[in-house]
């Protein structure tokens, strides 16, 4: 068994840019071990069933937000860590002003409710009348000075919400093939800076990203409907105590997240591991790795340029035994043998040093591990495609490889 580090592109000198390439995706399907789901984070889903079961009495979607407002009230009775709402509720219903109230009502009663924002083009930004230090949670930096500007962006049409602070920017940026791989943790804007939704809620949780950090990748805890899901049907009736309906679970201390994987809501998105992924459960799972602190980082700029020269000059680096210099002919017939021989890796594999794990250390800690454990196979695809690709491995796994372990 062996696990990834990071990968270098022995091309340049740099980090690889994992955000651009197929290998960080065949690492992220290949791992053995997956981290669980965090069982204190909880999808309450309006699936089809839910759309189809509510309209009976309310009508098709959108649902009128006194449904909303027994939801919330419901909940806060079980007396959960966060209530997050992945629904934007942009528009007032002016048919019904008594569900907006009775909805406006329970959420100035709630103290775990949270509610998205949605960014809009920069472009739009002067026809907006809603100024950025206006908004609840903005921060003044510090070093940059502050502009009285509008920004374009969509706001919960909910008075109380707006009141709380309790918001985040829900956008999320796919890379340029279309696959989702990274979340955002922060908005600066004109020397104010805001929390992603996934950040302010995880702060709940007693997350504490690092300042200098943009977004991050994330850490998958698996495909779709990996976490746990409770039919928005069931719960709203439990909770309602209706006839026939099942006592509703327990949910105290748990971040219950109010989301549709239904396909009409079209909440769906790519990532490495589905092509079709709720937007529901990737929130959860940027929360989940920013509560864990287990987000995947990359290397610091100071070690791939030493790790690169080395293995660009077909040296191997074996822990605790300094450099051990291979033949150039050798390296050459393992490079061959890899596509025959799946046990025969150890000259694609590139150990860490004992000098390189006091910069790990020294950098972060066990978070500077991605925690990608990889099948053999996989390993053997990855040098078979693009020989310039090397892992790093401690002593301890280059032994399972030797060993032929999977």
């Amino acid at each position: 068994m062996c696990s990834a580090f990071a990968l270098v592109d022995l091309k340049y000198t740099g980090i690889i840019s994992l955000t651009e390439t197929k290998i960080f995706d065949l690492l992220v399907k290949a791992r053995l071990f997956v981290k669980k789901p965090s069982p204190d984070v909880v999808i309450v889903d309006i699936d089809e069933g839910s759309l189809q079961d509510m309209a009976k009495q309310y009508g098709r979607w959108p649902w009128p937000n006194q449904i909303f407002a027994d939801l919330l009230t419901g909940l806060d009775r079980q007396n959960p860590k966060a209530v997050v709402f992945d629904i934007l509720f942009s528009d007032r219903d002016t048919l019904r002003p008594e569900s907006d109230a009775a909805f406006n009502a329970a959420v100035a009663k709630s103290s775990t409710a949270f509610f998205p924002m949605v960014r809009l083009s920069a472009e739009n930004d002067a026809k907006s009348r809603i100024k950025t230090a206006w908004l609840p949670g903005a921060r003044r930096l510090e070093d940059q000075p502050t502009a009285d500007s509008g920004i374009a962006l969509i706001l919960p049409q909910v008075p109380a919400a707006l009141e709380s602070g309790r918001m985040g920017f829900l956008n999320v940026y796919p890379d340029k093939d279309g696959i989702l791989r990274r979340y955002p943790l922060r908005l600066d804007n004109d020397g104010w800076r805001f929390d992603s939704y996934a950040l302010k809620v995880a702060r709940t949780a007693g997350a504490k990203p690092r300042e200098d950090a943009a977004d991050f990748l994330i850490n998958w805890r698996g495909g779709p409907f990996t976490y746990r899901f409770l039919s928005f049907k069931d719960l709203y009736h439990g909770l309602r105590g209706d006839p026939g309906a099942k006592p509703p679970p327990e949910l105290k201390d748990k971040i219950v997240i109010v989301g549709s994987t239904a396909p009409a809501l079209f909440d769906i998105k790519a990532t490495p591991v589905a092509r079709l992924h709720p937007g529901v459960e990737i929130l959860a799972t940027a929360i989940d790795n920013l509560a864990a602190g287990d987000a995947i980082r990359t290397l610091p700029n100071i070690v791939p340029p030493l790790l690169g020269s080395a293995a660009a000059a077909g040296h191997s680096l074996y822990v605790g035994g300094g450099l051990r210099l291979l033949p150039q002919r050798a390296r050459q017939q393992d490079q061959s043998a890899v596509h025959r021989q799946p046990g025969r890796l150890h000259r694609h594999v590139l150990y860490l040093p004992e000098f390189l794990r006091s910069v790990r250390r020294s950098v972060g800690g066990d978070h500077l591990r991605p925690d990608l454990f990889l099948r053999r196979q996989a390993v053997c695809q990855m040098a078979a495609r693009s020989p310039r690709f090397v892992i790093f491995v401690t002593r301890e796994e280059r032994r399972g490889i030797f060993r032929g372990d999977s």
